[in-house]
């Protein structure tokens, strides 16, 4: 799905856990390593198969409870076919509904899924050609069969994020504006009150992409019209805001705050992945000094806890067109390095000396290695 999920490859983990409490940046405790998410939230982690009993590839969504994940499943690669529901209590799966494609085009791929109240919503397109088109579909949470709302060309196809309200599903474009239809479709229709602004996840948006390095400067509620001013430090790098929290990075650490400057505090030795938070404001984050390059954590700035996912792992966050509370990656992931000599060539000398010996050169060449089986999740709707 040529939009959907983000792998990232991470090395290690190293986290600050605590800094000043108060609306001043402080620069807390000092380093100290980070558990691993299996013993920081134990309840929120949990492994499941990788593939459904026909072959298809799960790839998750975002969490629905704190036992429940909403996962596609992919016939090919990011060909998402069906939406399933994964219980991990239960270690069972639930289809919800198939995932068509639209009747005569080609190259199509369903992309970022939305949760409502009583829906799924995706929108896809064919990310392949030059055409500005789009569409959005709909199946009911108890299942049943997929509809296509509406088919949308132009402005309105360059869907950026949707968002499901109690009877519109609503999106907002990537150069800006807000765009609706009813559930049980129709012609698409501009916001008045989101002209310019981009969904952060309904209601809140911002007058910058969620997923903007910088830039924002407010974050208003659509519906009831509420804007708050973002007061962001100067000297901030890699700044950026949801509803709830913003985050950058400055010589001391990570910094974060709520988007109006309260609850500012510093996690020293960690630094932004450079993208927005997950749901809950939860936030990734990676080491900043040498040693800890790569290290990489999840980081809640509500306890102030942070918990490593794995020492060099390649993960993926949950494909939901809000800010998703599923992290995943493959448990059997390891690093395997292997080691040639292969024979050197033979150099000629200048004109009347003799060449240059022979020389053996060894080569390494370090790889990731799974088994591919399983899938590890941390559902972060189970942590609170």
């Amino acid at each position: 799905m040529a939009a959907a999920g983000v792998l990232v490859t991470v090395v290690g983990a190293t986290a600050v856990v605590s800094a000043t409490r108060g609306d001043e940046t402080g620069a807390g405790a000092r380093s100290a390593s980070a558990a691993p998410v299996s013993e920081v939230w134990r309840d929120a982690v949990f492994t499941m198969p990788a593939k459904a009993p026909d072959g298809a590839a799960y790839r998750p969504v975002t969490a629905l409870s704190a036992n429940e994940i909403l996962v596609t499943a992919e016939t090919s690669f990011e060909k998402a076919s069906r939406l399933e529901i994964y219980d991990s209590a239960a270690k069972g799966r639930r289809v919800v509904a198939e995932m068509p494609e639209p009747a005569g085009v080609k190259g199509y791929y369903a992309q970022q899924v939305e949760v409502g109240p009583e829906h799924f919503v995706w929108w896809g397109n064919t990310p392949n050609d030059d055409d500005k088109w789009a569409d959005v579909w709909a199946v009911p949470r108890t299942g049943g069969d997929a509809v296509q709302l509406t088919a949308l060309t132009g402005e309105a196809s360059e869907v950026e994020r949707l968002g499901v309200v109690s009877d519109e599903v609503v999106w907002s474009v990537r150069s800006g504006g807000i765009y609706r239809v009813p559930l049980i479709g129709g012609t698409p229709e501009k916001v008045t009150e989101g002209a310019g602004l981009h969904l952060l996840g309904w209601p809140w948006a911002g007058d910058a992409s969620g997923d903007a390095a910088s830039g924002q400067q407010k974050i208003v509620n659509v519906e009831t019209g509420r804007t708050t001013t973002v007061r962001a430090p100067a000297s901030l790098r890699e700044f950026r805001c949801d509803a709830a929290w913003c985050s950058g990075f400055t010589r001391e650490g990570l910094l974060v705050q709520k988007p109006d400057g309260s609850g500012r505090h510093v996690a020293p030795g960690l630094r932004s992945l450079g993208q927005g938070a997950l749901a809950g404001g939860f936030l990734l984050a990676r080491g900043s000094k040498p040693a800890d390059a790569s290290a990489t954590v999840v980081y809640d700035p509500e306890t102030r806890t942070a918990a490593k996912i794995g020492d060099l792992a390649v993960f993926g966050v949950g494909l939901s067109s809000s800010p998703t509370s599923v992290v995943y990656w493959d448990p059997s992931q390891r690093v395997v390095r292997t080691c040639g000599s292969r024979e050197g060539v033979v150099v000629p000398g200048p004109s009347g000396a003799s060449a240059s010996p022979a020389r053996l050169s060894t080569r390494c060449v370090t790889r990731q290695q799974a088994d591919g089986a399983q899938i590890s999740v941390l559902n972060l709707a189970a942590v609170r």
